[in-house]
């Protein structure tokens, strides 16, 4: 590299070098923080991967009285306590379908008496078989509604033994 071209006076190139970095800033690498993954206080194993949602401020999950139509709806579906997780979402207002997946891997999910829409998923019909990524969705009545209504109770239970 001994052309003309190449060739700078010492002087010159100490100055830019000198002035280059003058009220520049240095960009420093930020290390990025891991996404909180939420977390819930759910009932049962979750050993089966089914996920019951309901919304009752009143009780920590159901009330007795739901909590033993649960039982009987499992024990039907040869099914325990144990197979499945029961989240009451009056705890967790804001929590999202994609959140609940994660956190519970769920491949079944039914919801007592809470719009698909409150966790983010599309407006899908109510006592209707549905799928979103690959998870069969219930829509369904609450517990309470189907405990004092025997004809909700019914069109439930027609649905849920297809699940």
């Amino acid at each position: 590299m001994t052309e003309d071209i190449y060739s700078l006076k010492n002087d010159e190139a100490l100055e830019t070098t000198a002035t280059a970095n003058i009220g520049q800033e240095i960009p420093t690498a930020i290390a990025a923080t891991p996404e909180e993954r939420p977390s819930f206080d759910f009932l049962g194993e979750n050993d089966k991967f089914v996920l019951f949602l309901c919304n009752n401020e009143n009780h920590k999950f159901f009330s007795a009285e739901a909590m033993e139509a649960l039982n009987g709806i499992l024990s039907a579906k040869k099914l325990e306590l144990k197979d499945v997780s029961i989240v009451n979402l009056a705890k967790y207002p804001t929590a999202l379908f994609k959140d609940l997946k994660s956190f519970f891997a769920c491949s079944k999910l039914v919801l007592f008496g809470i719009p698909p829409q409150q966790i983010g998923l599309p407006a899908f019909g109510g006592n209707e078989l549905h799928t979103h990524e690959n998870v069969k969705i219930l829509a369904s009545y609450s517990m309470e509604e189907m405990l004092s209504d025997i004809s909700k109770k019914r069109t439930f239970w027609n649905v849920m033994k297809n699940l």
